[in-house]
Formats: C-alpha cells, structure tokens, sequence
C-alpha cells in the first residue's frame, strides 16, 4: 500500500483562500486530496478521498472527518492482453508444440505445413499446453491456408480443439469461416485467412490443452495437399483481485480515522 498526500494549488487554492477568509477563517488549508493505491493482480483499484475544511464553530470536527466522497473506481474495461503467440517461422517443436506425426508436420521457411500424400483419410496435429490461470475471458484466432488440390467439405477440414472441445472447423475450402463446408478446386495456394477471434471457455484447472488439426483426404504422393498455418494469438483478460467485504470496510475505517487525524492536525499555509 503507497499512501501518497498532494495539496491543489493555483486557481482553486486562491478560491479556498477566499471562501476561508469570507468565513472568518485563516490559515490556508481548505482543500487537501488524499489517494490510497491498492494494487491487486496488476489491477489498480484508487480510493479517492476529496476532504473539505471548515470553520469548526460551523462543521463539528467529527462531521468534518465524515465529509468525504469515496469513490472507488474500478477500470472500465480490462483491455485483454497476449497470452501465447506464435507467427510460425520455425518449426512447431521448437517453440513447445509437440507434432502427431512429426513425418507430416514441416516448415516451408514462412509458414508450418500440416501434409498429407495419401488418398486415405489422414490426421496431422499439432498439441501444446498452455498455463492460462491468471486470465479469463479467452480468445483465440488463427491465420491459414491451404495448397492446390480438390478439397471436398465432407472429407478435408481444418480444426482447434480446445480442452477436447472442437472450437472451430471449417471443411473444404478453408475461409476462416467456422462450420463451412464448401467445396472447390484450388489450383494455387488459396490467399490466406483469419478465424478471428474465437471465444473458448476458461480451463477451471488454470490450463488450456491445445490441439490444431488437419484433416485431409484424397492426396497422392504426386499431388500432396497441404494445410499452412501463418499466425496463431491466444488473449485473456487478466483476473482482478477485488477485496472482500471485510478488508474493505477495514479499510474504510482506516481512511476515516486517517482523515479525523488529519482534520484536527491539519497544516497550516501562508499565502506569500
């Protein structure tokens, strides 16, 4: 806890100087701002204390220590952060992925290639694990696409699981469009593509096990067919700390007890 005192200045000090010597009262002290920082999970929740002095043959001294607006302000938003990213310039086990098979898993210089060259139905994966229990709210996205080849929706698809949980899938033609199933004929490398952001479920266990899978069907040795895979981002939000109701009103004493002391104490100042 930092417990940090500044005294406003200027336009708003000469102004208290006015209202205090209208009053009857001297010495220039009307405004004084008082900040508590508590810091919880790289979350800053600030109390704010704006303490307005009086005459004490106006206000009694315990009511000037109860005059006090508290404002606890929460961030608005939490703005979600990179948990794991991986742009795919090198090889998957080289950065944590472990590859199901290894025979059909590659690195063509720019981007991981997931292959087959069978006209039998093959699975090519990659898996990690990744500790997520500082965060909530994820999101995953993926960039990708696939090589020349005739890609049928009921045979050919494209797949994040996520916990055992398939997330996302999008058969035939990849569009980065989760439950597609268009078929086509690609003669080049299709442009590539972005799932977007894909929402999953918080791991209760504080670990998200990750599966990217490739499913792909009629390939020869002569005419392989290919998935790519350019750009992965897994994002969260980080878990806020709030205090339970106890230490707050612990607290809420603490800060009214502080600003009764320093309302009988308070400094005097001197316009010069």
């Amino acid at each position: 806890m930092v417990l940090r005192r500044e005294e406003v200045s200027g336009e708003r000090l000469m102004a208290a100087k006015e209202w205090d010597e209208r009053h009857g009262q001297t010495g220039l002290s009307a405004w004084q701002w008082f900040y508590i920082y508590l810091l919880f999970d790289n979350t800053t929740i600030s109390i704010i204390i704006y303490e307005v002095k009086s005459p004490a043959k106006s206000f009694p001294t315990p009511l000037v220590s109860l005059i006090a607006l508290f404002s606890v302000t929460l961030p608005l938003w939490a703005a979600p952060v990179t948990i794991f990213e991986d742009p795919f310039d090198a090889a998957p086990n080289a950065n944590g992925w472990t590859e199901t098979p290894d025979s059909r898993v590659t690195h063509d210089g720019t981007d991981v290639r997931l292959r087959s060259t069978t006209a039998a139905t093959t699975l090519t994966q990659i898996t990690r694990t990744i500790n997520t229990a500082a965060f909530t709210d994820l999101t995953l996205t993926l960039d990708a696409f696939q090589g020349p080849g005739l890609w049928v929706g009921a045979d050919d698809s494209l797949r994040i699981i996520a916990d055992g949980v398939t997330v996302f899938s999008d058969g035939g033609v990849f569009l980065g469009s989760d439950g597609d199933t268009s078929t086509g004929l690609l003669l080049a490398p299709s442009p590539p593509q972005s799932t977007g952001a894909i929402a999953i479920p918080t791991p209760g266990d504080g670990t998200l096990d990750l599966t990217i899978e490739g499913q792909i069907s009629g390939a020869t040795f002569l005419t392989p067919k290919d998935y790519f895979l350019s750009h992965f981002t897994l994002s969260g939000e980080l878990i806020a700390a709030v205090p339970e109701m106890s230490s707050f009103f612990l607290l809420l004493g603490f800060v009214i007890g502080f600003t009764h002391w320093q309302t009988r104490f308070r400094r005097r100042f001197r316009v010069v």
